[in-house]
């Protein structure tokens, strides 16, 4: 597994993305009015891994997306996005901003995609299909 490392421009946040094929990974640009504004763009991958570390629990915000079921995680000190998770009741899975990642200019350009035409169950089966599966986070309980 080929390790992606990242995180917020202060250090707040710090994550650490595992996965198999790096090179196959398309990164998503979500159309919803908060990822334009922010510029996300997601990349992730079922048999995946995201280790997510906070340093400082309190710059750290967990911000409800548009349907209220998923949290963004935003660095308060320098407004950086990093990650995505949403709890399916059984497990934590998650995406990572490709461009909170050191390395981001190793992946393709994004693909856009329109989960504001989806609803909220949709929603839910999709990340619960292509979000990383395996997400430990050290430092705060989401």
């Amino acid at each position: 597994m080929t390790l992606h490392k990242g995180g917020c421009y202060c250090g707040t946040i710090e994550i650490g993305f595992y996965v198999d094929d790096t090179l196959s990974l398309v990164p998503r640009a979500c159309d919803c009015d908060f990822c334009e504004k922010h510029g996300a763009e997601w990349v992730s991958a079922a048999t995946g891994s995201l280790d997510i570390t906070i340093k400082d629990k309190a710059n750290l915000q967990l911000f409800k997306q548009g349907s209220e079921t998923a949290d963004l995680w935003i660095c308060k000190n320098c407004g950086v996005v990093a990650c995505v998770t949403y709890n399916t009741g059984d497990k934590l899975v998650g995406a990572v901003n490709r461009r909170a990642l050191d390395d981001c200019s190793i992946f393709t350009s994004a693909q856009t995609i329109s989960p504001k035409s989806l609803s909220t169950s949709e929603k839910k089966a999709r990340w619960s299909e292509l979000w990383i599966q395996k997400v430990q986070v050290n430092g705060v309980t989401p």
